[in-house]
Formats: C-alpha cells, structure tokens, sequence
C-alpha cells in the first residue's frame, strides 16, 4: 500500500536514512541479517519505502524508513553507500497520517 502512494523511486545515501525512532528497539537476529545481506548483494531486492524528513536548518531532507528496516541494515552490513527507496514526501505522510487518526 505505501509504495502505491510513493512519488519517485531513487537511491539514496544511507547516511540520509533512519529507522523509525518507535521501532529502534528492535533487535534482528544476527544470522538471518547476514542471510539477507548475502541475498541482496547476489539478487535484485524490493526497495525499502521511506518518508522525506526536513529538519529546522537542514538543506537536504533524512528519510525514515517505512519498510524496509532489515533490508537498511543488510546495505549497512555491505557497506553500501546508497540504498533503492520509494520515497513519500513529507506533506503525503502527513495528510495519510491526519486522514487515518479519525
């Protein structure tokens, strides 16, 4: 459903990228980690979805992630730079998330 309401597909820097501060404390077991990296780096993989974030005095935005948390993880394990995202703009997020609180 997210990637429906994503406006651009891009890589994007994964120094840019966050997980959502909710799901942080999660912990992902170390091995099926180190499976995933292995299967991302030989294979075509899903994009994680993220939403734009602008930070008072920022020029460029953060993106925190949607779906796609392991999948961050993983590029991180490959020291990637960039990572495939969908991306929502902020101003989506923020109308899909007013519209779902009633």
């Amino acid at each position: 459903m997210l990637e429906a309401i994503a406006e651009r597909s891009m890589r994007i820097p994964l120094e840019r990228v966050r997980i959502d501060p909710k799901r942080s404390g999660i912990i992902y077991p170390q091995d099926e980690l180190l499976e995933l990296a292995i299967s991302i780096a030989q294979e075509e993989y899903r994009p994680i979805v993220v939403r734009e974030n602008f930070e008072p005095g920022e020029g460029l935005p953060t993106y925190i992630i949607l779906d796609g948390d392991r999948r961050f993880i993983a590029a991180q394990l490959l020291r990637w730079d960039n990572i495939d995202a969908e991306i929502i703009r902020q101003e989506d997020y923020m109308r899909m998330f007013a519209f779902n609180q009633f």
